[in-house]
């Protein structure tokens, strides 16, 4: 029994080596496997009357503007702008990300988007609304009912990735505390 035990120890720390150098292989720079697909679409939260529109990058049939989506089930992954930025900012991480096999969602934030400051639309919260936008968009990829219809059942998992930067909002805003959602 001990020899059994002594082998499966040993079988599993070779298989736990070989997967970090599976993956090494990677660079996330480079195109995926998969084709990609891009769509717009427009969210509303009701309880705090924002609008999120949102371009979504996902896994698809045929590269293009609102492809077919590939079968099967993918990580979510949530793209924020920063400050004074738009949804199409980090296009050349989403499309990426997409071609390995993940949806990728990236809202334009009310009142910190590039459109709103170049009109000179007072800002709002930049601390607090752009996380809640977020955790909004995350619960909306999972319902099959609303504009992320088409696309909920290919999010694999309730948990989302997110990528985001530094805003350029005043330095006395960049000290609050992260809440968790």
């Amino acid at each position: 029994m001990v020899r059994r035990v002594r082998r499966l120890v040993a079988l599993l720390a070779l298989a736990a080596l070989a997967l970090p150098a599976r993956g090494a292989g990677v660079d996330p720079s480079t195109d995926g496997p998969f084709t990609v697909g891009v769509t717009t679409l427009t969210f509303t939260d009701p309880a705090r009357g924002r609008t999120l529109v949102t371009e979504v990058w996902y896994p698809a049939q045929a590269a293009g503007r609102d492809a077919p989506a590939r079968r099967g089930r993918y990580p979510l992954v949530l793209v924020a702008h920063g400050y004074c930025g738009f949804r199409t900012n980090y296009e050349y991480l989403s499309v990426p990300l997409a071609s390995w096999g993940f949806l990728v969602a990236a809202p334009d934030f009310p009142g910190i988007n590039r459109a709103d400051c170049d009109a000179g639309v007072p800002p709002g919260d930049v601390i607090g609304d752009p996380p809640r936008d977020l955790a909004f968009l995350r619960g909306a990829f999972h319902e099959r009912s609303g504009p992320g219809r088409a696309l909920a059942p290919l999010v694999r998992g309730r948990r989302a990735g997110l990528v985001a930067t530094r805003s350029a909002a005043p330095r006395s805003c960049t000290r609050a505390s992260p809440t968790r959602t």
